[in-house]
């Protein structure tokens, strides 16, 4: 895993999990499936996050790391390891430019 997360991947990451998760508070500890997500909310996040970061993500890196923290620095690893974020704003900003 990488020592140092994108903060712009992980803040795009933990505003969409609120965001269809309904909730506010998020720790790197919460257990996706024990905050209230679903297979159906984890497809919907995911299918967010690409549209969001401009790449292509599994269903299954979110469901085999349902720990928020693991989640988040495995998603780091994969839009890093050779994808681009494409017209992913965060805080007004876009990333990847």
């Amino acid at each position: 895993m990488r020592e140092k997360r994108d903060h712009q991947v992980v803040d795009v990451a933990r505003s969409t999990i609120c965001e269809v998760l309904e909730t506010t508070h998020l720790e790197d500890g919460d257990d996706f499936f024990g905050i209230g997500g679903s297979s159906l909310s984890a497809a919907i996040i995911m299918s967010k996050l690409e549209e969001r970061l401009g790449v292509e993500l599994s269903l299954r890196l979110l469901v085999a790391n349902p720990r928020i923290g693991s989640f988040l620095g495995i998603l780091c690893e994969h839009v890093h390891s050779g994808a681009q974020l494409h017209g992913c704003e965060v805080n007004g900003e876009r990333a990847g430019d």
